[in-house]
């Protein structure tokens, strides 16, 4: 198993022992669980999009690969947040959603019939338009490193 899993693992874990009882996360710690998280699923995501279009992804490659995107991004969805941090939250759920029917589309697009391809690329352009999820995972970095003093970004160095 690599290092990455083992992370992953490991997140999951405390993201289901904080979630389950209730107590919200320290802001730091919420911090990097997002940044970490969203880092992995943007690999995913990238690993998707470049496979599936040059190197030819097999369809139940590309499954596979977007059954542990959509693990990822439930468990950032999950994430107990800080109160102070629980709009940006929010709005971070929201993008998971965009990302979640992204993943769906995508897959469709890659896959389908040559006549279905204009409706399906109207539809990701519309949800890439607006990049909810990246542009959250990042205000989250920041609104974090601002509120310690810029010692959190230190951290993700």
């Amino acid at each position: 198993m690599n290092m990455k899993r083992i992370m992953c693992a490991a997140l999951s874990a405390l993201v289901l022992l904080t979630g389950c009882s209730g107590e919200r996360m320290e802001p730091v710690e919420y911090a990097q669980a997002v940044m970490e998280s969203g880092q992995e699923y943007f690999d995913m995501q990238r690993q998707l999009t470049y496979d599936a279009v040059e190197n030819g992804l097999e369809r139940s490659e590309f499954k596979a690969i977007r059954k542990e995107a959509e693990a990822v991004l439930k468990t950032i969805r999950r994430l107990s947040a800080p109160e102070e941090y629980s709009e940006l939250h929010e709005q971070l759920c929201d993008g998971v959603e965009r990302e979640l029917e992204w993943l769906e589309l995508a897959e469709k697009l890659c896959y389908s019939d040559d006549d279905k391809m204009d409706e399906l690329s109207a539809e990701i352009e519309q949800l890439v338009s607006d990049p909810v999820f990246p542009m959250t995972v990042l205000e989250i970095g920041r609104a974090v490193d601002k509120d310690t003093d810029g010692a959190f970004l230190e951290t993700l160095r």
